[in-house]
């Protein structure tokens, strides 16, 4: 079976075709981790956009596409959270520093203003 005739609406998601689609449609994903994708025969489906987006799917466990933990997601959320704590603080200790730089200018100026 040649690559060609392999149809990439079903290897990446969904083809409304179906089993009248000219093309060969192989239902078997590919469970390997370092794959090249485009020699692969196998399915390589897409993340559905709907569980990823709304966290939901109508179709479940039939849908085409690939449904993720929610695990993955809360990890990412922790991580920004915890990078969003990080440069509040470095944007605080900036603001200070720069609370004193404006500081030292104004005695400057008062001084230069007083020589003057």
């Amino acid at each position: 079976m040649a690559a060609q005739n392999i149809c990439n609406f079903n290897k990446f998601g969904f083809c409304k075709f179906s089993e009248n689609c000219r093309k060969n449609h192989i239902n078997e994903k590919c469970s390997k981790s370092s794959c090249d994708i485009s020699t692969c025969q196998l399915r390589h489906p897409k993340v559905c956009r709907y569980l990823r987006d709304y966290k939901y799917c109508k179709f479940g466990e039939w849908c085409k596409f690939l449904h993720v933990e929610a695990e993955n997601n809360y990890n990412d959320i922790i991580q920004i959270k915890t990078e969003q704590e990080t440069i509040a603080k470095k944007l605080d200790l900036v603001e200070k520093q720069l609370e004193e730089k404006n500081g030292i200018i104004d005695c400057i100026l008062k001084k230069l203003d007083y020589f003057h």
